[in-house]
C-alpha cells in the first residue's frame, strides 16, 4: 500500500519537483523492502536488503523538507505539518533500519521496529490529514 501511495503521488504531483523526486525514492524503497518479502532470500539477504529499503524509504522522506529554494517565503502551518509528517516517516523508517541492523547481529529489534512503523504511520497519516483538509476547503470553496 505504502508503494502504490507514494507511486501515485509522483504520478500526480508537479513534474521534476523536489516532492515527486522524494516520492519516486521511497516508492522505490517501498518496492525493496517488499521484493526482501517475496523472494526467496536467505535470511541475512532479506535483512540487508530490507534495511536498504528502509535506507531509501527515509531519504525519500528527507527531501522535501529538507529541501532549500532560493525563495524566502515563509512556511505557512500547513507545510510545516506536512513537513512535520515526512519527518516522523524518515525516523519511523530509520528505526526499522536500525532494527534489521541488530537482527544481523543477533540482537532483539523487534519493539524497535514496531516503533518505527508506528512513527511512520503517525507521519503518514498527518500528512494525509493535512491534504484532505486543504482539499475540502478547496471544494468547499467550488474551485
Amino acid at each position: 500500500m505504502q508503494a502504490t501511495g507514494n507511486g501515485l503521488i509522483v504520478d500526480t504531483g508537479e513534474a521534476f519537483s523536489i516532492e515527486q523526486i522524494g516520492g519516486a525514492i521511497e516508492s522505490l524503497g517501498n518496492i525493496t523492502v517488499v521484493a526482501a518479502i517475496l523472494f526467496e532470500l536467505d535470511d541475512k539477504a532479506e535483512i540487508e536488503l530490507t534495511i536498504k529499503g528502509h535506507l531509501l524509504q527515509a531519504l525519500g522522506s528527507l527531501l522535501p523538507p529538507f529541501y532549500l529554494t532560493g525563495d524566502d517565503k515563509a512556511f505557512d502551518k500547513d507545510e510545516m505539518l506536512l513537513n512535520l509528517g515526512s519527518i516522523l516517516q524518515a525516523i519511523g523508517s530509520i528505526m526499522q533500519a536500525w532494527a534489521g541492523f541488530q537482527a544481523l547481529h543477533a540482537k532483539d529489534g523487534e519493539k524497535i521496529d514496531s516503533l518505527g512503523g508506528w512513527i511512520q504511520a503517525s507521519g503518514a497519516v498527518l500528512q494525509a490529514l493535512v491534504v484532505s483538509k486543504n482539499q475540502f476547503e478547496f471544494d468547499r470553496e467550488g474551485k
